[in-house]
Formats: structure tokens, sequence, C-alpha cells
């Protein structure tokens, strides 16, 4: 199942992301490392083969697996992740030919792309127009133009997440399961259909909205 393409993989990313770490700190490299890794892998579906895909995504997953367990508490919404990292492990290393994952990541990755851009803007604070303000804090202007752009990707994040998970997600879903033979395989993975609607419909719960 973890071939060695796959430890080059999980290495690249580590190198990743400890670059990362000189010019931002670790939550926001550990971000930026995920949307690296969420656009290539896209790229890759779009445009790459399975194996390309198993191999960046299976590699990432180790990555941040080992993070979590190293770095963070263990709780009930990390252990989602372990579960999410380990059973799209295995998924992965089911024969494309008869699985259907090499579309159901692809898609599932693409959809994910938003949620490190709204991530960024939520821990990374408005800044002044440094050639016009070099000294003087962020005016009330630039706070609303930061939050105003948080907010647009917020409601993207909202409908592009929800709509490929919920809509395209469900049709891939229906189509891989009811294949025969399919179920039994694929038992450990289903759950991972459902973390995908729990996430989307937490998306739209309602927030109160202010100015950072």
């Amino acid at each position: 199942m973890i071939t060695g393409d796959i430890i080059l993989s999980f290495f690249k990313y580590t190198m990743l992301n400890q670059f990362l770490q000189r010019v931002q700190n670790k939550k926001l490299a550990m971000n930026s490392t995920a949307l690296i890794q969420a656009t290539t892998s896209s790229f890759i579906w779009l445009y790459g083969t399975s194996r390309q895909l198993r191999v960046n995504t299976s590699g990432y997953f180790l990555f941040d697996l080992l993070y979590l367990l190293t770095q963070r508490e263990i709780n009930l919404l990390h252990s989602t992740y372990y579960y999410h990292h380990l059973a799209s492990i295995y998924y992965m290393s089911l024969d494309p030919n008869k699985f259907n994952w090499f579309y159901i990541m692809g898609v599932g990755e693409i959809s994910n792309i938003p949620n490190y851009i709204v991530y960024y803007y939520l821990k990374t604070p408005p800044k002044a127009h440094k050639k016009i303000q070099p000294t003087i804090q962020p005016t009330v202007l630039e706070k609303k133009l930061h939050n105003d752009k948080l907010e647009f990707w917020k409601t993207v994040q909202k409908f592009w997440f929800s709509g490929i998970r919920v809509i395209v997600g469900s049709y891939l879903t229906y189509k891989e399961l009811s294949q025969s033979n399919h179920i039994k395989t694929l038992l450990p993975i289903i759950p991972l259909y459902f973390l995908g609607i729990a996430w989307s419909l937490n998306m739209h719960k309602p927030t109160t909205k202010s100015l950072i």
C-alpha cells in the first residue's frame, strides 16, 4: 500500500513545509502546504494519471497525519482527519480500473481549494498600504476590504464545496457503490462520503459578521 514513491512524496511535502515555515508561521505554512497539495492533485486529476494522483495525495496525507499525531492534541476532530487520511490511502490502493477513486479523489481535491483561501484570510490580519502609510496601522477602509475578501471567499467556499461534495460526490458515490461486489471492499471508506456531507452542512450554519 505504501510504496517507495509515496515515501518520497512524503519527504517532498516535509521539505516544502519546512521551507514555508521560514516565511510564514507554522499554521499558515501548513495551510499553504495543503493548498499546494490540493492544487497539484487537481491538476494531476485533469492532466495526469491515477498513479501520479495516488503518489502525490498519499504522500501528503502521510505528512499531515504525522504532523497531527506529533504536533496537535488528540481529539474528536483530529480523529476524523486520521480516519480520512488512512481511509483515502486505502481507497487509492485499490485497482483504478475497477474502482472510481481517481475521479472521486480528484473532485474532492478541487472542492477543498477555497477552504485554504478562507483560512488564509481568517489567520492573516489586514495590513496598511505600506507605500502610502509605511508606519500607520490599517485604516477602517483597509480592514473592511480585508473583511469583504474574507466574506467573498466564504461564500465561494460554501457553494463550491457543497455543490461538489453533495451533488457531484453523491452521484459518483452512488455509481461506485452500485457496481457489483464493490460494497464489501468499500465499507471502510463509505463514511468519507458522510463526512463530506457533514462538513458541507457545517459551512452553511449562520455566522455573525464582524469587522476584523
